[in-house]
């Protein structure tokens, strides 16, 4: 990623050059009589990748008006851009004519540079640059507008797309290239092989090539909303930590999530969560809590897992455990609440939630736990034996991991 604003820097320079070349201040504003044609090549991702050819013309008119003018032409990408100025006072303008880059082929040959895992990125849409501005003793003035509508971005061995991608930049020439950019980011909807979202929108500030302050960012996900709070991103290397505030987040995507845990769930959570992501370490999950809300009711279906909630209690009550082995049966009734208890186990009679909370500390609290699930249900099952079943869920080691869960000592079930 740092490679690419290097690189935008580079071919930033390299514009503004083109626009305003050469600027001499020594004793007022020279500049040399020369016309013709410059040619060369720019390799934006290094050797292996796509050489733009550019072409600069200089020309002088018999009045003195002096023009430049840019482009640059490859079967993905086409600029077109001039200039013209005094040449006695350096007082002018400037305008880009044509600016369109395919970002289809773009993707395809950045891909490899942001590693392996994005090996079969591919896209559909075209970016357009435009703009215009002024040229003040060879100092261009003016704004540049890049924008990209309606796009796709896919990755078909991954499993995920995004369409209806939009993006837009605002660019001042006179900061170039140290400046504050403003750019903001939407995609309509995003579908994985887990779950899908929609009507994400991100604020961001780039600030130079070290850093993208974002102001803003928002997604719906399974009938609910996640924004997160102002964060920074490093961009070299890239890095960034956050926090998340989850509004009526359906639990149907969170149990897609921890499929180890529970096979079906409904109802809605509320939250916040903490996430942090680098390339050294990938992506972490920080502290946070978690609850279902009381607006709607809330279900929950076990993943199976045999003697989860049964082991912890007898199948029998035992009243005289002297007695020989064929008597024994006589006086030891059935456990009515064992049949119900290893239902819900294995996922055939579901909870009905009437607490729900999680609890995520991946630094360890007090018992050394990275996260804890506590459930208070019942389950959903006329005339059933057992009222209410609470349990706690804990998790140890790291999140990234979860979601192997143990079980603890805290379980309780009984009629109220």
């Amino acid at each position: 990623m740092s490679r690419l604003f290097v690189q935008r820097r580079g071919l930033t320079a390299f514009l503004l050059l083109a626009l305003a070349l050469p600027t001499v201040h020594a004793s007022g504003w020279q500049l040399p009589f020369w016309s013709g044609e410059v040619h060369g090549k720019i390799l934006p991702l290094g050797e292996g990748g796509p050489a733009l050819a550019w072409t600069l013309i200089p020309a002088v008119s018999s009045t003195g008006e002096r023009t430049l003018s840019f482009r640059i032409e490859h079967s993905a990408t086409r600029l077109r851009a001039a200039a013209v100025f005094d040449a006695a006072t350096g007082e002018g303008s400037w305008r880009i004519e044509e600016g369109r880059i395919e970002v289809g082929p773009w993707l395809a040959a950045i891909a490899p540079v942001l590693g392996k895992a994005m090996a079969g990125l591919s896209g559909e849409g075209v970016v357009v640059i435009g703009g215009e501005g002024l040229i003040h003793r060879g100092c261009p003035s003016g704004m540049v507008k890049i924008s990209w509508s309606d796009g796709v971005v896919k990755h078909a061995g991954q499993g995920w797309r995004l369409e209806g991608v939009g993006a837009s930049a605002d660019v001042d020439v006179a900061t170039l290239p140290h400046g504050n950019i403003p750019i903001t980011l939407a995609i309509r909807t995003i579908s994985t092989d887990r779950f899908g979202a929609r009507n994400l929108s991100v604020a961001a500030v780039l600030n130079g090539t070290r850093e993208a302050s974002i102001t803003a960012a928002r997604i719906e996900i399974a009938g609910g909303t996640v924004e997160a709070f102002p964060f920074a991103v490093k961009l070299s290397p890239v890095d960034f930590n956050l926090r998340l505030r989850m509004t009526r987040v359906g639990l149907q995507d969170v149990a897609a999530l921890v499929p180890t845990m529970l096979s079906d769930a409904r109802g809605r959570v509320d939250g916040e969560v903490g996430l942090r992501w680098s390339e050294a370490d990938g992506l972490h999950v920080g502290d946070g809590t978690l609850a279902v809300d009381d607006i709607e009711p809330t279900m929950l279906r076990l993943a199976p897992k045999p003697g989860f909630l049964s082991a912890r209690v007898p199948s029998r009550f035992v009243f005289i455990p002297s007695l020989p082995e064929p008597f024994l049966k006589w006086f030891s009734p059935v456990n009515p609440a064992y049949v119900t208890l290893t239902q819900i186990e294995l996922g055939k009679i579901p909870l009905q939630v009437q607490s729900l909370k999680v609890f995520l500390t991946p630094e360890g609290d007090g018992r050394g736990r990275s996260a804890s699930v506590e459930v208070v249900a019942r389950p959903e099952q006329v005339d059933s034996v057992v009222d209410r079943v609470v349990f706690m869920i804990n998790v140890s080691g790291p999140l990234s991991q979860v979601f192997k869960f143990g079980m603890s000592d805290r379980i309780s079930f009984g009629k109220q």
